[in-house]
């Protein structure tokens, strides 16, 4: 059963309809529209090149020394994979612990974001003395985006949009070996 309150982002809909958004809105309707693209088009490679039992979970909200978000949590027989999804356009660059989009900085990190998701979930099973298989990954799904990784990333996977089905695929094959 569906949540009955409303999204931020189908109030935002709903307002440019009426044509009631000021700017700064109206910017924040098209960056969440993008990532919940982004989203469904993870979640419609899921349904297509992984397992029928596979159990996903999209925008959960957890609490861990603070409030924090995994955009797309898999949980399959083998294992929990949380994912960070980004649907940018443009050249996107990881250098120096810094995100650049066509050469801006930007204040939003995408790789922090994934990390901490991943190291808040680990430190959560952890405690419950739960042992399981986890493996964290941005997955860059903009079909216009490039990815460009100057520095070394741990904990993480970087998957851009070509590599998305074989990423899908190794996790079958992983729970197929499990």
């Amino acid at each position: 059963m569906r949540n009955q309150q409303l999204t931020k982002l189908e109030i935002l809909r709903e307002l440019d309809k009426r044509k009631a958004l000021p700017e700064d809105l109206e910017n924040e309707r098209i960056r969440l529209d993008m990532g919940n693209q982004g989203e469904q088009k993870v979640l419609s490679y899921i349904q297509q090149f992984g397992c029928e039992h596979w159990q996903v979970i999209p925008n959960l909200w957890l609490h861990y020394f603070g409030k924090f978000e995994c955009d797309l949590l898999l949980l399959t027989t083998a294992g929990i994979y949380p994912f960070e999804i980004k649907n940018y356009t443009g050249k996107f660059e990881f250098r120096k612990s810094q995100c650049l989009i066509n050469g801006k900085k930007i204040g939003h990190n995408a790789i922090a974001q994934a990390q901490k998701v991943y190291i808040n979930i680990k430190s959560i099973l952890d405690a419950a003395s739960i042992p399981v298989n986890l493996q964290g990954a941005v997955i860059f799904i903009g079909s216009h985006n490039e990815v460009v990784i100057h520095d070394s990333i741990e904990d993480i996977d970087i998957v851009r949009s070509t590599q998305l089905r074989n990423y899908i695929w190794k996790i079958a094959q992983e729970e197929r070996s499990y």
